[in-house]
């Protein structure tokens, strides 16, 4: 009797251990009416840029009554240091409903609890059970002796061994390491305040495996995002032509506009790209790169990752380090506001305040002492000093208000490509604001915008402010990102669809002409044609025509703009819009055209009544 009954304990011991191994679900809670479930979420040892994403799906049991729902992580928080106090989403679920909700965590550390906060129609309920998430080391962190790693996501079809298949490759300290470093070299954070940057490690190239992170998806793609977004902090995806292919549809567009944005995507075996990516591409033995946007994609026939050579390894591993590297110069306020001025002068006006309160230190003391003594009225003393503190009190308010005024100050930059034939618009930018008085509304951008700020600081804890991020309508950076008379910025990256478009002509005679469809005026126009032709022409306004005058051939390798991801944003906006030769045959490729746009119809500004300051537009357009 006893052997059945401990035979039967074993069976369900290892039904049970079966099912937790094989169901694709977190941790379930139902509270009230509403079940939650946690998605789970692959934890790096750090990732750095990015965004984080928490996913739960939620289901309204009830069959009669609707419920507002609403998130937010962490439940409570230590507020140290330039930090996130809380991400939060709410949403509204009809009887039967089942939804899948999202908390993208912006690059900053959150230092708090690991619980999350649940409301069900604005009340707390009692829980048996807390949801708790798994620590996560996100964010910005340029700690001293502490070195950053690419983060490489494998989904669960790829087979093999990733990390053994690379040592096998590249045995430690082996001299063909060196050689598959192809000239990068992994960051050491600089022991200077203020900024990281990317520097030579003493000893030559780092052993190939200290440069990355593997970590294997703990779901199956069908369960993936469908927000690109939640792909943004990984340097590379490698998953099979199969996953692909069974992928649901809005899994694989993020995907695809995950790598469009910069990313790096490797997929094995058999599998079809899109259409659109085939006009660049490069073709080699072993491996066909597709550039798509600002990323590229790897496809490798070869499924197995153990059989790839050491060359395609080093291919690899250099094209998740294109991706990683862009993210490894953060600047400090100061810097940023010097590579990106938003105003001209952050210093206090000293000297108009000194002598403002010299004259008021006169007027208080010895003059109207000696008036007033002289009068014989000294009581009158008692009103006239606070009547003075008042008045100026008002007076360096109206010089400070008058001086800046009160409206804020943005300035954008950005360059998009726009696919004409996909109808996508990839934008990477920066922007720069500076508000006299801190605004109550925060900044708002769509859910499809990915916001790094420039706040880097030597440790964590310095000084800075905590931060809230509220997804319930759109992405509204809250309280603590903007503060009076300090300047803020952010790196940029987004995709969306867009039907802006230049209509090109040709005549009987050969002659070129543009219709600008593009929804700003064009200040200087490169294109060129499918011989490599390069037309340009100057000052087209908003659905105007104009003729272009035929000048040199386009010479640009299709790595171009992947190349321009990897470098400094900044340097190449300013370059292409320069009055000076910006050497666009070296850009550009037939069927692709150069814009300049004086306005920025591809990026929001962010804040609500504020002046735009300088701001600029690259159109990189694809037209076949």
């Amino acid at each position: 009797m006893n052997t059945v009954i401990i035979k039967r304990r074993l069976i369900i011991i290892v039904l049970l251990f079966i099912t937790v191994i094989t169901v694709d679900y977190g941790f379930a809670e139902i509270i009230d009416d509403i079940s939650v479930t946690m998605e789970p979420t692959e934890g790096f040892g750090q990732s750095t840029h990015g965004y984080l994403e928490y996913r739960f799906e939620l289901e309204n049991l009830s069959s009669d009554k609707e419920h507002f729902v609403s998130l937010a992580y962490p439940k409570s928080t230590y507020n140290k240091g330039d930090t996130i106090r809380q991400i939060k989403k709410a949403v509204m679920l009809r009887p039967g409903d089942k939804v899948t909700v999202s908390l993208f965590q912006p690059p900053l550390r959150i230092e708090g609890s690991s619980e999350v906060d649940i409301e069900i129609d604005g009340r707390s309920p009692r829980m048996d059970n807390s949801i708790i998430l798994p620590h996560q080391s996100h964010g910005i962190d340029i700690s001293y002796g502490r070195d950053s790693k690419a983060c490489v996501l494998l989904a669960r079809d790829v087979p093999g061994d990733f990390n053994q298949a690379i040592e096998r490759a590249f045995p430690r300290n082996d001299d063909n390491n060196a050689k598959a470093s192809g000239g990068f070299s992994i960051s050491r954070i600089s022991p200077r305040p203020g900024i990281s940057h990317i520097v030579g490690l003493p000893g030559g190239p780092p052993d190939i495996l200290d440069t990355f992170e593997a970590k294997r998806s703990e779901s199956n793609i069908d369960r993936w995002s469908g927000n690109w977004l939640g792909y943004s902090r990984y340097d590379c995806i490698v998953l099979t032509g199969r996953e692909m292919t069974l992928a649901p549809g809005h899994v694989k567009a993020a995907l695809l506009r995950y790598v469009e944005c910069g990313g790096t995507m490797v997929v094995t075996g058999q599998w079809q790209a899109p259409q659109e990516w085939e006009s660049k591409k490069q073709t080699g033995s072993e491996v066909t790169t597709y550039y798509a946007g600002f990323g590229e994609c790897l496809s490798i026939p070869q499924s197995d990752v153990n059989n790839w050579s050491v060359e395609l390894w080093g291919n690899i591993r250099d094209s998740w380090l294109r991706t990683w590297q862009t993210w490894q110069s953060i600047k400090s306020v100061e810097d940023a506001n010097k590579a990106f001025s938003v105003v001209d002068n952050l210093s206090i006006p000293a000297r108009g305040l000194f002598v403002l309160i010299l004259v008021f230190a006169l007027l208080i003391g010895p003059l109207n002492i000696l008036f007033y003594s002289n009068k014989r009225r000294r009581m009158r003393l008692l009103w006239t000093v606070p009547l003075l503190s008042v008045i100026t009190s008002a007076a360096v308010f109206a010089y400070s208000l008058f001086s800046e005024g009160i409206t804020g100050q943005v300035r954008l930059e950005c360059l998009t490509v726009l696919n004409e034939n996909s109808h996508r618009a990839t934008t990477l930018g920066w922007l720069g604001y500076y508000c006299p008085l801190t605004p109550g509304g925060g900044l708002h951008f769509d859910t499809q915008s990915e916001l790094t700020p420039q706040i880097a600081q030597h440790y964590w804890y310095d000084g800075g402010r905590s931060r809230d991020v509220d997804w319930t309508n759109d992405q509204h950076l809250g309280s603590g990102w903007l503060a009076a008379r300090i300047p803020a910025h952010f790196m940029l990256r987004k995709t969306e669809t867009r039907r802006e478009r230049l209509t090109v002509r040709h005549d009987q005679q050969g002659n070129v002409s543009v219709v600008n469809s593009l929804g700003a005026d064009i200040e200087k126009l490169w294109l060129a044609d499918e011989d490599g032709t390069i037309h340009t022409a100057k000052n087209i306004p908003a659905g105007d025509t104009k003729n272009l005058n035929p000048g040199p051939k386009a010479d640009a390798d299709p790595n171009v703009l992947r190349k321009v991801y990897s470098s400094d944003w900044l340097g190449t906006i300013n370059k292409l819009s320069a009055d000076t030769k910006n050497d666009a045959e070296s850009f550009l490729q037939p069927g692709c055209y150069i814009a300049v746009l004086g306005d920025v119809p591809f990026m929001e500004k962010g804040l609500n009544k504020a002046n735009i300051k300088k701001s600029k537009t690259i159109v990189y357009g694809i037209m076949e």
